[in-house]
């Protein structure tokens, strides 16, 4: 990683002790099956995010063997499905980005027009755009109380809108606030108190993914540890709770630094959290490789084309 950063380092332990989940959380880099998730951060945005519709993305798979006289590409894993999970990635942070603003508009405008108790916040993206909410969601009544809302339908460009909910926003409510209760019951458990920030999709089945995300602050940047939460179409059970990585990293960035590098393991496909982390920060790099098992991803800014490129390499 160079000499520009320096770096802290928290490790997962490899047993969690906790009560019995309504659905274990699984690890998918070291022997944890069991626990709960992290610490909501509110409505603050941690993470410096980066306009997206000005990257070149592209994918550039080496030539890694011949047959008589005649290279064959050879690709480290299915890139259809890296092109899907990179466009999520991407989506993601355009919701990270919206959020920033969004939440920055309400502190500019009235700092304490949210007390301690509206800690029910989303982005939620529909056809028309994208739209953001921040209130409280009560638990006995469920009923949501929005205290303030905004809409963007293009990069940059952020609305006050009427604080009402229709029966979407409700159900998403109560599956961020059930999401959010289970994170913070993870995070007691190993009592790293890291802030993480959250988002939010429905997939085609039907069922709701929140994922959990760490946070950067003022010049770091972290990554190595993301919560992965489903939740049932009506939004009443938890049906997963995964756990992604084994180590927590944070990075104190005093200058752009040239590499880093990211622990992927556990898959032999980037995961979601370490494509956000390309997405959110790539601008404080040159180039973030991801150590797959079997491969390495590379993100590198190319300096004669101006724009950003993947390129993937086996190891194995």
């Amino acid at each position: 990683m160079g000499s520009h950063c320096s770096v802290t380092i928290f490790t997962l332990p490899a047993t969690l002790l906790s009560t019995q989940p309504e659905a274990p959380c699984l690890s998918r880099n070291t022997g944890i099956t069991s626990g709960h998730a992290w610490k909501d951060t509110t409505m603050k945005r941690l993470c410096c995010a980066l306009a997206l519709s000005s990257l070149i993305f592209f994918c550039s798979p080496r030539i890694a063997s011949h047959r008589g006289g005649t290279p064959v590409v050879s690709e480290p894993f299915d890139m259809e499905s890296f092109g899907r999970r990179l466009a999520l990635a991407s989506e993601l942070a355009a919701d990270d980005r919206f959020a920033w603003e969004s939440s920055d508009s309400i502190i500019f405008a009235k700092p304490f027009v949210l007390d301690s108790t509206d800690k029910t916040w989303f982005i939620d993206k529909r056809a028309e755009g994208r739209l953001a909410f921040y209130g409280r969601y009560d638990t006995q009544s469920d009923a949501y109380i929005v205290k303030s809302a905004f809409s963007c339908d293009s990069p940059g460009v952020v609305r006050r809108i009427p604080p009402d909910a229709d029966e979407r926003t409700h159900t998403i409510a109560r599956i961020v606030a059930m999401g959010t209760r289970r994170f913070e019951e993870i995070n007691d458990s190993l009592g790293l108190g890291v802030e993480f920030n959250h988002y939010i999709r429905r997939n085609d089945t039907g069922f709701w993914t929140m994922w959990f995300f760490p946070a950067g602050y003022d010049n770091y940047c972290a990554h190595g540890l993301d919560i992965i939460i489903t939740i049932d179409p009506q939004g009443n059970h938890i049906t997963e709770c995964i756990i992604e990585g084994s180590y927590l990293r944070y990075f104190e960035l005093e200058r752009k630094a040239q590499k880093v590098e990211l622990d992927n393991g556990f898959d032999s496909m980037p995961s979601l959290g370490n494509l956000f982390f390309t997405c959110i920060n790539r601008h404080n790099f040159d180039t973030i490789a991801i150590i797959n098992r079997g491969s390495v991803s590379r993100l590198v800014y190319r300096q004669d084309s101006d724009g950003w490129a993947w390129d993937h390499l086996r190891t194995d």
